[in-house]
């Protein structure tokens, strides 16, 4: 994998903004309120690690079933898929089979084949908040190239497989 641009939506904390607390104990009473705020934060304001295994069919298929939306809700948050009409379209079809170790997958089914296009499915919460998407399992049987854009609303990096 390649990746064709530099992802710059996240940048650690420059060291140039770092000041001097002080006092020895200083360091501690900065800490509290953060150490605070994890504690008593609902778990929503708290990052949480989401895993969807696709192990039931979403509510608008079903094994012979095709739908261009869905969603899915994994640990209260509701997550919509969505096979958007660019490139050609097409639908998603839920499969029993052909995901990471021929565990259930969602199958992305191109409206027609034809190769100059570029079909685009977007993964998104309801209710618009960032999250964190760590990885996906991509089977491309066929022998063309397969290119994985993840976007932000700051900036984009693209994988050619």
């Amino acid at each position: 994998m390649t990746n064709r641009q530099p992802n710059r939506g996240f940048s650690p904390m420059h060291t140039s903004q770092t000041r001097s607390l002080g006092r020895p104990g200083s360091v501690v009473q900065a800490l509290i309120p953060v150490l605070l705020f994890a504690i008593l934060s609902p778990p929503s304001a708290i990052a949480q690690a989401f895993y969807e295994d696709f192990e039931t069919d979403p509510p608008c298929a079903g094994i012979g079933n095709q739908c261009e939306t869905f969603t899915r809700t994994l640990e209260g948050v509701v997550f919509e898929f969505i096979f958007t009409e660019e490139g050609d379209g097409g639908d998603f079809i839920w499969e029993e089979e052909f995901g990471e170790s021929n565990s259930p997958s969602m199958n992305a089914l191109s409206g027609d084949f034809d190769t100059t296009t570029t079909e685009r499915i977007v993964i998104k919460r309801e209710d618009g908040q960032a999250f964190f998407f760590e990885s996906i399992f991509l089977r491309n049987d066929n022998t063309a190239d397969t290119s994985v854009r993840f976007k932000s609303r700051i900036d984009s990096i693209g994988y050619r497989l």
